[in-house]
């Protein structure tokens, strides 16, 4: 054979068909409004006891003065903050986020206005003298809470279009 009788490969111009790539995967099916409402309501309550519960660990150190470290009440501002982000994101809803740390605050505000708190330090100047850690403990947890929404609202907002059509 020579060359004048060996086949030449087509070359890609009009009439030829685009190389054929890898299919994309399926998008997740979309998450209805009433069930990102539902779950994020139980999410909310979830995390804001988790919260309440995690927000009494903490180390005091009384060696050159007192210094306290809320470690506890850190781990539960980030398990409201995960939560948000993470069903925000899934579910694609800007509000998702709001909801979770709404419930979640509403969760520490209902458990230190009770009179027979055992859980939460209440927010007063008193308690400084008494136990420390427990009052930075309060503070720490409450305002972090507020911290992690709001952070979890701007990050869900920024990767989540602002229109969605109606489904």
């Amino acid at each position: 054979m020579n060359n004048a009788q060996q086949p030449t490969p087509p070359v890609p111009g009009p009439g030829w068909a685009a190389p054929v790539s890898e299919p994309e995967p399926p998008a997740a099916a979309p998450i209805k409004g009433w069930l990102a409402l539902a779950v994020s309501l139980v999410l909310g309550a979830l995390v804001g006891v988790v919260a309440v519960l995690w927000q009494g660990w903490s180390t005091v150190l009384t060696a050159p003065g007192v210094i306290v470290l809320p470690w506890g009440a850190l781990l539960g501002v980030l398990a409201v903050f995960f939560a948000a982000v993470a069903w925000g994101l899934r579910a694609a809803r800007r509000w998702v986020p709001g909801v979770i740390g709404l419930v979640a605050f509403a969760v520490l505000a209902l458990v230190s206005m009770d009179q027979h708190n055992v859980l939460i330090a209440p927010l007063d100047t008193r308690y400084f003298q008494v136990a420390p850690g427990a009052v930075w403990s309060a503070f720490v947890v409450t305002g972090g809470v507020v911290v992690a929404t709001l952070a979890a609202l701007l990050i869900v907002a920024r990767h989540v279009p602002a229109t969605r059509q109606a489904r």
